[in-house]
């Protein structure tokens, strides 16, 4: 059921998201990818998140494999077989097996993630081992989930396009900038638009000054809430100061309308699978 929250510093009590379609968890001393790019300092374990859903009034959560563990999804999994409440995103390669897939499926596994942003090399999406992986994804029921910058999306989304998959872009199609200068974010919209694609609208830290509440009203003009997603990226890696409360007051100044939040929470019950109490 979805619960209400006092709004920080307000008095008006305000729909608190029945979803948060992102968010990490792990501990130190896991082992890292060759090419990791964050070696974590803290922990931040499945049990907190969920305290911190609480808290907000938020029911379920969507845990993203974080890129700096690779394909070790062991931690992940470990936390979506403990708690019914939670769906991931898990990071393979391109050759993962099919039991292992049908597995993650089973456990909870929403997604396949591609996470690229701040990685010098792209795969090549239109080879034969990816096609198959991404034909694999696509007979599970799962989608991909993609992080990438926007100047360098339209370099990928044509083979995700042609492969049918249903495809998740992260942080507003994590942009440098927005309008119509940035070509990225016009394939985004041609993709959204044409019905198998969704927009997280979270980390607007990660998107280099964009104006994203300009995007998150154009994102909604080009297919409406059925096509978005919304996220809070806690606990923030990288980034200091953030606090829960503040991630939902942000999607609510992008989103004004109370009902096209619900809608979008929906839109995240759906996608992953889930049923709203």
């Amino acid at each position: 059921m979805t619960t209400s929250r006092q709004s920080e510093g307000q008095g008006k009590v305000t729909a608190a998201p029945v979803i948060d379609c992102h968010a990490h968890v792990y501990v130190r001393g896991l082992p890292l990818a060759p090419n990791a790019t964050h070696d974590p300092t803290e922990d931040h374990v499945p049990q907190e998140y969920l305290s911190v859903l609480d808290r907000a009034g938020v029911t379920y959560g969507v845990l993203t494999a974080p890129s700096f563990l690779g394909t070790d999804n062991s931690y992940l999994l470990a936390a979506l077989r403990a708690h019914p409440r939670l769906r991931g995103t898990a990071i393979v390669a391109p050759e993962c097996e099919d039991a292992t897939l049908q597995a993650m499926a089973r456990e909870g596994v929403s997604g396949i993630r591609f996470s690229l942003n701040r990685y010098p090399d792209l795969p090549d999406l239109s080879s034969l081992s990816y096609r198959r992986l991404l034909d694999r994804i696509g007979a599970l029921g799962l989608y991909v989930h993609l992080f990438v910058e926007s100047s360098r999306i339209e370099r990928l989304l044509p083979a995700l396009l042609a492969s049918g998959v249903r495809l998740v872009l992260d942080h507003f199609g994590t942009t440098a900038g927005s309008g119509e200068g940035n070509s990225g974010l016009r394939a985004a919209w041609k993709a959204i638009e044409g019905g198998n694609t969704w927009i997280k609208l979270s980390a607007p830290n990660r998107t280099g000054g964009a104006d994203v509440r300009r995007l998150a009203r154009e994102y909604l003009a080009a297919a409406g809430t059925e096509r978005m997603l919304w996220g809070s990226d806690w606990p923030w890696v990288g980034y200091q100061g953030i606090t829960y409360g503040e991630t939902i007051a942000w999607f609510e100044d992008w989103i004004p309308d109370p009902e096209m939040r619900a809608a979008i929470g929906r839109t995240g019950l759906k996608l992953h699978g889930l049923a709203d109490g």
